[in-house]
């Protein structure tokens, strides 16, 4: 099993979120039915349209975000995890499996996990209709920024943050992929 940071009961979310998933009806009625790996894939592929927290205009959260708390659930191994970071089925099985990463895997691994995801240039949508996206700029934008599509991120220690930074940083500069720094 991978090893797990912070909160292993509501995953480190932020709690409105939290509650609004553990009551939703998908997560209790379709989601409770699945659980395994591959049948997890199998949802993401058949079922995932846009990665963000909320069905728009609402306070119901997304398929997205309801199969991401079943992971943590199933507890994949690295192994697992590591496939769904390679898989090409569906770019939303690569993205699920970063936010999994980001919101519930200790913070000082994170550049190890997400090095090899900076450059992954396969487009999706956050929300519905909207403007896509990389996988390689969620990435970065989850290493840089408090929120993800305005839902908190569990907060990254302050050096643990500042060397990230640093990395990401470095990393941009290596590669001629922009970005601003924000202070911690």
């Amino acid at each position: 099993k991978m090893e797990t940071w912070g909160n292993a009961q509501t995953m480190n979310l932020e709690n409105v979120l939290y509650q609004n998933i553990v009551n939703n009806l998908y997560l209790q009625n379709e989601l409770a039915e699945i659980n395994t790996y591959h049948e997890i894939l199998d949802e993401i592929y058949n079922k995932v349209e846009y990665l963000g927290p909320w069905i728009p205009r609402t306070k119901t959260p997304s398929t997205a975000f309801c199969i991401l708390y079943k992971m943590s659930q199933v507890q994949f191994t690295m192994k697992q995890m590591n496939g769904m970071l390679s898989h090409e089925d569906s770019p939303y099985i690569r993205a699920l499996a970063v936010l999994y990463i980001r919101y519930f895997t200790p913070p000082q691994y994170l550049w190890e996990w997400f090095e090899g995801m900076m450059e992954d240039n396969e487009e999706l949508v956050i929300e519905p209709r909207g403007k896509p996206t990389t996988i390689g700029r969620i990435v970065r934008g989850l290493l840089r920024e408090p929120k993800f599509n305005e839902s908190m991120l569990p907060r990254i220690p302050v050096a643990i943050q500042r060397t990230l930074l640093d990395q990401l940083d470095e990393y941009e500069r290596k590669n001629g992929t922009g970005g601003e720094r924000r202070p911690c």
